[in-house]
């Protein structure tokens, strides 16, 4: 008994403990299904076989263009920049497709609906946006640009702030043409596609105070 006993113990030791046979041929089935072939035959083959499923994805990258669903239509954005702090920076295009172009070359020369500030990698994990393919950045876009910002209240909004990515300074009201400069600030899905729908543009944020005054006055 005692012999026996020994011997069973020194069985079900861990350094004696069964392990997997790693001299096995792939198959088929185990090669394809992105998994070892000793993962076919320890984990069953309906496991290995796609029951878990396995979506192959990357990390957006500078110059991606993404895909975005507005209802039954699709519009893209340019991924130009990446700040350290505000994330993405994508130019949002105003042309609606039905369906995907064969190609982007047009993205590349198209001028933006409005440019803003998105978490980008987590939308595309969560498959909120897609990444469509890649177009070049003109040398134009490739500079980073100015955006503006202010404090906003129900007598209206000022003074405005410029800031380059890295540097701001204090202008108060806007002169001719700052009215288009992008508005500083991250946006999230939801008022990235709500945008897109109503055709937004940085413009239509571009009352100041005393210009507000002035409109109101007059009327």
């Amino acid at each position: 008994m005692r012999c026996l006993r020994g011997l069973t113990d020194e069985v079900h030791h861990p350094a004696f403990a069964p392990q997997p046979n790693r001299l096995v041929k792939p198959t088929p089935t185990s090669s394809a299904c992105w998994y070892p072939p000793c993962f076919a035959l320890r984990c069953g083959l309906p496991r290995a076989l796609g029951f878990m499923t396995y979506t192959p994805s990357r990390r957006p990258k500078v110059s991606d263009v993404i895909e975005i669903a507005v209802d039954d239509l699709v519009a893209y954005a340019h991924f130009t920049h990446k700040h350290p702090m505000y994330g993405a920076l994508l130019r949002v295009l105003p042309e609606r497709f039905s369906q995907r172009p064969v190609d982007f070359g047009w993205v590349t020369e198209s001028d933006p609906q409005f440019e803003c500030f998105f978490p980008l990698g987590a939308a595309v994990s969560r498959k909120i946006v897609v990444i469509a393919g890649t177009a070049p950045i003109s040398p134009m876009r490739q500079v980073f640009p100015t955006f503006r910002s202010a404090v906003f209240s129900a007598n209206g909004c000022g003074p405005w702030w410029l800031w380059d990515g890295s540097t701001e300074w204090k202008i108060g009201t806007l002169g001719p043409g700052m009215e288009r400069m992008p508005i500083r600030g991250v946006i999230n899905d939801s008022m990235l596609i709500e945008r897109i729908k109503s055709g937004w543009r940085a413009e239509h944020d571009a009352l100041d105070l005393p210009s507000q005054k002035s409109a109101t006055s007059a009327d």
